[in-house]
C-alpha cells in the first residue's frame, strides 16, 4: 500500500523524475550502437504466472535520494542482476559512480548510451555511503581505489531496441535479460502498483524517467499483459511496479537496452569463411552479402558471434571499422586515410577477397 505522506511528498516534485535526458550525440556516434535488431535473438514470448513473475523481487534494492541519477541507478541494478544470474554473486554497486563520471557533468540526468559505454569503459565499484542530493552527488570525488574495485565489475556490451515495441523487448526479458526502459508519464499514472495510461491525451507529461524490467517477468493479468520492474525513485513509496503492455504500444516507453555476457570467441563458424565480394555494403542495409561480411568478422573475432544475421547495424560497423584499421595499409593508406570509414568499398573489398574469396 503507498503511504500517503510519502505520495504527496514525491507526486509534486517533479526533479527527482527527470533524470532521462534526450540524446544530443550526432548521427555518426549513434550508428556506432549495437542494435538488438542486429542480433540472431528469440522472437518468441514466453509468459510466467504472476506469482512466478514475483519471485523476481530478490535483487538488491537501490534508491536514488533526492538525485536525477536514475539512469545511472538503474545501469548499476542491471550489472547486480548480470552478476547474481551469471556468476551467482551477490552484488550492490555505487552508482553515482556512474552518475559522476556522466558526459554531461555538472547537469542533471543522463542519456541510457552515456551509462552504458561509462559501465563498459570503467565497471562499477562496491556500494558506500553515497550522497542523497544533487549537490552533493556533483562533489563525489572518484578515487583510484574506486577505479580499482570497479575493473572486477564490467559489462561486456550492450544492445539497444532501435525499434521500441513490446514485443521484442518483451521477448528479450522472457529470454532472460535485465531491460532498462526509459518511460515518460504523468505523476498519477507512474505512482500506482499497476501503472495504466490514465491520461492518453495529456500533452504534458512530466515524469522521464528510467527503471529496469526485471527477467522472465512477462505474465498476463486480467487479460492484461504485463512486466515487472525495478524503480530506483520509490516514487509513491513503490519500488517495484507493473507495466502494462499499453505502455509500449502508446509510445510511452522511448528508450530501452540490455547488458550482453556476449563473448567474442567463435562458436559458430569453425571453418574459415569462403566468399568473393562483389557489392559495396554500409550502415543500414539488409542483404545476404552482408551475413557473408558478417561470418567473417567473427572469424577476425571482431564482432560477436550471434550477429550474422544479415543487418549491417551498428556492432558490425564497428567491426567494419578494425578490420580497417587492422588492414590499413592496404585498405586506409592508399587513400591517404588514417580513420575507418565504415563503408565497405573497393579497397575493403579487395581486401576481403584476398584473405577470404
Amino acid at each position: 500500500m503507498i503511504n500517503f505522506l510519502t505520495y504527496i511528498k514525491y507526486a509534486f516534485s517533479k526533479k527527482y523524475y527527470t533524470g532521462v535526458n534526450d540524446d544530443d550525440r550526432s548521427k555518426g556516434e549513434k550508428e556506432l550502437d549495437w542494435d538488438h535488431e542486429e542480433r540472431a535473438s528469440s522472437s518468441v514470448i514466453e509468459y510466467v504466472t504472476k506469482k512466478q513473475a514475483d519471485t523476481q523481487k530478490k535483487y538488491v534494492i537501490y534508491n536514488q535520494h533526492g538525485t536525477s541519477a536514475c539512469v545511472a541507478h538503474a545501469t548499476a541494478t542491471e550489472i547486480s542482476i548480470l552478476l547474481l544470474n551469471t556468476f551467482g554473486k551477490v552484488f550492490k554497486g555505487m552508482a553515482l559512480f556512474i552518475y559522476r563520471l556522466r558526459s554531461n557533468y555538472s547537469g542533471e540526468g543522463m542519456i541510457g548510451n552515456n551509462s552504458n559505454e561509462i559501465a563498459i569503459k570503467n565497471g562499477v565499484p562496491l556500494f558506500k555511503d553515497e550522497p542523497t542530493t544533487e549537490a552533493a552527488a556533483n562533489a563525489l570525488v572518484i578515487t583510484d581505489e574506486m577505479r580499482k574495485e570497479a575493473e572486477s565489475q564490467k559489462p561486456i556490451g550492450y544492445f539497444s531496441f532501435k525499434t521500441i515495441s513490446w514485443e521484442s523487448i518483451a521477448a528479450q526479458v522472457s529470454q532472460g535479460s535485465a531491460v532498462k526502459i526509459f518511460i515518460k508519464a504523468t505523476n498519477r499514472e507512474w505512482s500506482k502498483e499497476f501503472v495504466s495510461i490514465m491520461d492518453a491525451n495529456s500533452t504534458n507529461l512530466p515524469i522521464r524517467h528510467a527503471v529496469i524490467i526485471l527477467p522472465k517477468t512477462v505474465f498476463k493479468f486480467k487479460g492484461i499483459e504485463y512486466v515487472l520492474i525495478q524503480d530506483s525513485a520509490w516514487f509513491g513509496g513503490i519500488y517495484y511496479r507493473y507495466v502494462p503492455k499499453s505502455f509500449f504500444d502508446e509510445g510511452r516507453c522511448f528508450y530501452s537496452s540490455y547488458f550482453t555476457g556476449i563473448s567474442y570467441v567463435d562458436v559458430t563458424i569453425v571453418n574459415k569463411p569462403k566468399f568473393t565480394f562483389t557489392k559495396n555494403l554500409r550502415y543500414g542495409m539488409r542483404h545476404p552479402d552482408v551475413k557473408e561480411l558478417q561470418n567473417i568478422l567473427i572469424y577476425e573475432k571482431l564482432l560477436p558471434s550471434d550477429c550474422n544475421t544479415g543487418y549491417f547495424g551498428g556492432a558490425t560497423l564497428g567491426a567494419v571499422n578494425k578490420f580497417q584499421l587492422k588492414y590499413a595499409p592496404e585498405i586506409l593508406t592508399p587513400f591517404g586515410l588514417t580513420k575507418p570509414t565504415g563503408l565497405v568499398a573497393s579497397r575493403t573489398i579487395a581486401q576481403l577477397n584476398k584473405l577470404y574469396s
